[in-house]
C-alpha cells in the first residue's frame, strides 16, 4: 500500500549544504573515457562501466540490495561493427566521409557493400505528394536506392507515412534537415539508410555523380547486461524506501571510430546518483535511500522494465522515486515528467524550490514513457522523471562530451532533492 502523503517543512529547515561539483566532473568524465566505448555494446563497455558504478557506489557508503548489488538480464542489439563510406564524386579522388560528423547509418542496418551511382532515384516532396508517382516508386526492386532531399518540419509531418514506406521497402540516403541523431536497436532490417549532415552537403553538393561507396558490417548479438543496485539503510523504518534511478547505457559505438560519449545522458544522471550515494551514506534518512543505475535504457527502457517484473524490493513500500537523466545544465531550471500525475507532490516540490530559491523555474510534464521512471508509474509507484533546461543542445550525438556541460543547475537540483526526500518522510 502507498503510504499518506505529509509534509514536514521544519524538519530540515535548519539543515545546511555545501556541495562540491569536482566529484561529479571527475564521474562524468570518467564514464565517458575512450576504455568504456560510449557505454554500448562494443568491447562490453556498457558491462565495463557497469562494474566501476558498482564498485564506486560500494565505495561511497551503500549497501548491496537484500544481498544483490546488480541484477542481470538479457536482450539482442545490433552492432555495428564498421562502417565505412566514400563520396567518389570528386574530381580528383575519392573522399572518405567522417562517420558521426558526415553521416549516420541506421541502427538497424544490415551488412551492405556496393555503390551508389547516379542511376538512383531523386525523391522530392512533391514527387512524394504525387499518388501515382509514389505509387511507381514502390514497383522498383528492394535493392533499388532512393535519396530523399531535405524537408521541411510541415512536409515531414506530411508525408512521414510515405517516407515510411520508402524506409521499409528500399535502401534510403537522406539529406538531414537539422543535425545527426543516432539510436540503438535490438533487431537487424533488411535497408540501409544513410543520413547526410547539413554542414557536408552544404560544403561538397548535393549529388554523388560518381557515386557512393558503403561498407557496413553489422551483427544482431545477444547481451548480458546489469542493473547496478545499492542500499543506505533507513535508521527507523528501513522497510520503506525513496528511490533514485538513472540509466548509465548509452549508444556505444558506430563503427570503429565515431563514439557516442553520452555526458549527459546519462554520465551527468549517474554522477549525481552516486554522489547523493556518499551524502546519504553521512546523512541517513529514516527511510532506507535504494540507488539502481539501469542499463538497457537507450534499447527500450529494459533494464528498468526487467526489474519492475522482478523487483528485489517491494514496489509496494517504495515511497516515491526520482529518476535522473539528462542533468548537466539547468541554466533556466528543470522539467518534471508526471507533474500532472503526482498533483501533490508537485506542489510541494515547487513550493519548496520556491522557499529556497534553487533553481529558476520548474516546468511540468504529464506521463510520458521517456525514460526508466515509467515502468515504476505503471506498476504503481509514485515517480518524477526530472531533466534540466538550458542551451544545451547535443542529443545522441558524437558531441555530447563532459567539457560541454555547465552544471549550472547541479547544487540547486541536488539541495532540492535533499529537501524534497526529506520532507516527504
Amino acid at each position: 500500500m502507498r503510504l499518506p502523503f505529509f509534509a514536514i517543512f521544519c524538519s530540515v529547515a535548519g539543515v545546511t549544504f555545501a556541495q562540491d561539483t569536482s566529484y561529479v566532473r571527475q564521474t562524468i568524465q570518467t564514464l565517458c573515457q575512450p576504455e568504456f566505448y560510449g557505454r554500448g555494446y562494443t568491447e562490453k563497455g556498457c558491462v565495463k562501466a557497469g562494474k566501476w558504478i558498482q564498485q564506486e557506489l560500494l565505495k561511497n557508503g551503500a549497501k548491496p540490495v537484500n544481498g544483490q548489488s546488480r541484477q542481470k538480464f538479457r536482450f539482442p542489439a545490433n552492432v555495428i561493427q564498421d562502417v565505412q563510406l566514400t563520396d567518389c564524386s570528386s574530381c580528383y579522388a575519392a573522399r572518405p566521409m567522417k562517420a558521426g560528423t558526415d553521416y549516420l547509418v541506421n541502427a538497424d542496418a544490415p551488412d551492405y557493400t556496393g555503390t551508389v551511382r547516379f542511376n538512383y532515384n531523386w525523391i522530392t516532396a512533391e514527387v512524394l505528394a504525387d499518388s501515382m508517382h509514389f505509387l511507381g516508386l514502390l514497383q522498383h526492386k528492394p535493392e533499388t536506392w532512393m535519396v530523399l532531399d531535405t524537408f521541411s518540419d510541415a512536409q515531414l509531418r506530411q508525408l512521414k507515412k510515405r517516407i515510411q514506406l520508402l524506409n521499409e521497402n528500399f535502401h534510403t540516403i537522406e539529406y538531414s534537415r537539422g543535425k545527426l541523431t543516432w539510436t540503438s536497436s535490438t533487431s537487424q532490417s533488411k535497408h540501409v539508410h544513410i543520413q547526410i549532415s547539413p554542414e557536408y552537403r552544404a560544403a561538397h553538393g548535393a549529388g554523388f555523380s560518381q557515386g557512393l561507396a558503403i561498407k557496413v558490417r553489422s551483427k544482431l548479438q545477444r547481451q548480458t547486461q546489469y542493473n547496478i543496485l545499492g542500499m543506505i539503510p533507513g535508521t527507523k523504518q528501513p522497510d520503506y524506501y525513496l528511490v533514485l534511478t538513472a540509466h548509465y547505457d548509452h549508444l556505444g559505438r558506430m563503427g570503429k571510430t565515431a563514439v557516442f560519449p553520452g555526458a549527459n545522458d546519462n554520465a551527468a544522471g549517474v554522477a549525481m546518483m552516486l554522489d547523493l550515494a556518499r551524502y546519504y551514506a553521512k546523512n541517513p534518512l529514516p527511510f532506507s535511500v535504494v540507488f539502481i543505475a539501469f542499463a538497457g535504457e537507450e534499447t527500450g527502457l529494459l533494464g528498468s522494465g526487467h526489474f519492475v517484473t522482478r523487483p528485489l524490493i517491494p514496489l509496494h513500500r517504495m515511497r516515491f522515486l526520482v529518476n535522473l537523466d539528462l542533468v548537466g545544465t539547468g541554466e533556466t531550471g528543470m522539467t518534471v515528467v508526471n507533474a500532472t500525475v503526482f498533483s501533490e507532490e508537485f506542489a510541494l516540490l515547487d513550493s519548496l524550490n520556491r522557499k529556497g530559491n534553487y533553481l529558476p523555474d520548474i516546468g511540468k510534464r504529464g506521463k510520458a514513457a521517456n525514460s526508466d521512471h515509467y515502468f515504476f508509474t505503471e506498476a504503481g509507484v509514485p515517480a518524477f522523471f526530472w531533466y534540466q533546461k538550458g542551451p544545451r543542445t547535443s542529443y545522441h550525438d558524437v558531441q555530447d562530451v563532459p567539457e560541454t556541460l555547465s552544471l549550472a543547475g547541479y547544487n540547486g537540483t541536488f539541495k532540492l532533492l535533499l529537501r524534497f526526500f526529506s520532507t516527504l518522510q
